[in-house]
């Protein structure tokens, strides 16, 4: 497989002319609700490691949410709510479009892809106490993710990083990676969440740890399907 990255949280900055209508409080924006602190640092670290493509999403989620389908209702906060259609329009344009149209050209150009997108969350939300180092959100119906997911909770699990796999979120929800599937068949791409907790950040970046063990797990997950194996397959019945 081939790696590609994407971070669709990658800052809470929003455009200018648009700041003084959407007036989102600084700690909100600048807050989890924001972005995902850490992420795009993360991912760039990745994708030097492998050479990889990674798309950053330039837009804070509050303004618009990269990943969330640009049919869903939750791709507009509360915020953004309060701009004219044409402003939305303007957004989606700009920003939502361009980048789910990069992903889906970088996953095209490969044989087959091994897409992760990076993103970190709160270790507490709502009461909830979030326990785990890392999430990994994937499809269990799709076969090759499936595969994939525990081996590569195994590996983090023995590098001393608390692993679940679909938490603290449903990897088959409404995301980036669900509509990568369906624009791509289940051999010729993997499409997974890559979580890892905040508590785990120090000065804007995951510790060094952390940052190793995702790094060799990686390596060993694209080796357990050498480029252009996935071509082969045969393509597995879709979910109905």
């Amino acid at each position: 497989m081939d790696l590609v990255l994407s971070c669709e949280h990658a800052t809470f900055e929003v455009p200018g002319a648009l700041q003084e209508v959407l007036a989102i409080p600084d700690e909100v924006a600048e807050g989890h609700r924001g972005w995902d602190p850490a992420a795009a640092w993360t991912a760039q670290r990745l994708a030097e490691a492998f050479d990889a493509p990674l798309m950053l999403g330039r837009v804070g989620r509050l303004a618009v949410d990269l990943n969330r389908s640009a049919q869903n209702p939750q791709v507009w906060s509360e915020y953004a709510l309060r701009l004219a259609p044409a402003e939305r329009a303007a957004l989606m344009r700009d920003h939502h479009a361009p980048h789910w149209a990069a992903v889906e050209a970088a996953v095209g150009a490969c044989d087959g892809a091994l897409h992760i997108s990076v993103h970190s969350f709160t270790p507490e939300l709502d009461g909830d106490i979030r326990t785990m180092d890392i999430g990994l959100l994937y499809d269990p119906w799709r076969t090759l993710e499936a595969e994939l997911a525990p081996p590569w909770r195994d590996r983090l699990l023995q590098a001393g990083l608390r692993t679940a796999l679909n938490q603290p979120y449903r990897g088959w929800d409404d995301g980036i990676t669900r509509g990568m599937r369906t624009r791509f068949g289940p051999f010729a791409y993997a499409g997974f969440e890559l979580e890892i907790n905040q508590a785990r950040v120090v000065e804007g970046r995951i510790e060094h740890d952390v940052l190793d063990a995702i790094r060799s797990s990686v390596a060993e997950l694209l080796s357990m399907h050498p480029r252009g194996s996935l071509g082969a397959r045969r393509a597995a019945p879709r979910r109905t």
